[in-house]
């Protein structure tokens, strides 16, 4: 629990100072996330006997300096002079990905270019958001908005479960996880968001006013958006039959 409380501390004084300065410095961290969250997530399947075509899903974190760059409205959009290229890219990599099935069929199956997708979108994909978010129009806010939803959602789990926790959730997934513990992650998430979003509507801090009740829904919705990002990576590694992804974060 110590070593877990520490290294939250040093990741947000580190991600505090990343937020504040933003643009390129941002990028360039996320970025290098990616690229090891992406390692890890394929050394995960290798062990389980699948073999992704790792330089393909590598090209997809392209899409974080492309973000930085070009300043897309949206993760799906990397815009060149009108042009969606995103479209254009994806159908490339399939066609390469439908390729290899052919020319390389004894050594690239097709459960292996599904693993290479999956992995691509599963990381960098979802990763290029933290980039694309905080370029929004009250980015900043917005972003802090997935920061305090997230981590309150965690906290007020691991509290209420450790205090109430009886009923397991889904043994199957993930032996630790209560029924209270999920309860206290959707109250906790919309609590916090809902008094972030009336301190926001108070000191009138965006330019475009969001409702309150809308911040509730939010937080709500991260409550339990959260839980499935946390159930799926431990359904993930009980699959790959690993403990952790990786012990680079404690």
């Amino acid at each position: 629990m110590i070593t877990r409380i520490i290294s939250a501390i040093i990741m947000i004084a580190i991600g505090g100072i990343l937020i504040y300065f933003g643009g390129i410095y941002l990028g360039a961290v996320v970025f290098i996330c990616s690229i090891i969250g992406l390692f890890e997530f394929y050394r995960a399947f290798k062990k389980k006997g699948w073999k992704p075509v790792q330089l393909i899903g590598y090209l997809y974190t392209l899409l974080i300096p492309a973000a930085v760059f070009l300043k897309p409205s949206h993760a799906l959009d990397v815009p060149v002079k009108g042009t969606n290229l995103f479209p254009v890219f994806q159908l490339l990599i399939m066609l390469l990905l439908l390729t290899l099935t052919v020319v390389a069929h004894r050594k690239v199956t097709p459960m292996d270019c599904a693993v290479t997708l999956f992995g691509a979108f599963y990381v960098p994909f979802l990763f290029s958001f933290f980039v694309l978010t905080i370029q929004l129009q009250d980015g900043l806010a917005l972003f802090i908005i997935g920061i305090l939803g997230s981590v309150a959602a965690d906290t007020f789990a691991l509290f209420t479960g450790l205090l109430w926790g009886k009923k397991k959730l889904i043994p199957a997934i993930s032996p630790k996880k209560t029924v209270a513990g999920s309860i206290g992650s959707f109250a906790g998430s919309t609590v916090v968001v809902t008094i972030y979003g009336l301190i926001l509507h108070y000191t009138h801090a965006m330019s475009h006013p969001i409702p309150v009740l809308h911040f509730a829904l939010l937080g709500l919705l991260l409550g339990g958006s959260s839980q499935i990002g946390d159930l799926s990576a431990s359904a993930i590694k009980r699959y790959c039959g690993i403990k952790d992804f990786g012990k680079l974060i404690p």
